[in-house]
């Protein structure tokens, strides 16, 4: 999150900015070379921010987007299923585009 900031002429990022991960399951033509297309980055970006998330908010605050660590993961890793160990989200993608909550016991199916 981040506050116009007169003096730099841009949004701030808040003392209080938070990292997180989450875990998708995408459709087949969502990366290129294995990184996001960047209208399916976009996406996802609607999707945990809301369709209207670059306009910022009623009280003058905008999602900043940091940095976006995108990564595919190998066959073995996927075996691991790193994500069952962990509390993070975890999103299937339909091949409409949908994003769905799943239970992360759901994410490899």
């Amino acid at each position: 999150m981040g506050f116009w900031d007169d003096f730099i002429g841009d949004y701030a990022p808040s003392p209080r900015t938070k990292t997180f991960t989450d875990w998708y399951r995408l459709p087949d033509g969502w990366l290129r070379d294995g990184a996001l297309v960047p209208e399916r980055r976009e996406a996802l970006l609607r999707h945990l921010y809301g369709d209207s998330w670059r306009l910022g908010n009623g009280d003058g605050s905008k999602y900043l987007v940091l940095n976006l660590d995108e990564r595919l993961l190998t066959a073995d890793e996927v075996a691991q299923r790193q994500w069952l160990a962990t509390r993070e989200n975890c999103y299937a993608v339909d091949p409409s585009g949908t994003v769905s909550s799943v239970k992360p016991e759901e994410l490899a199916n």
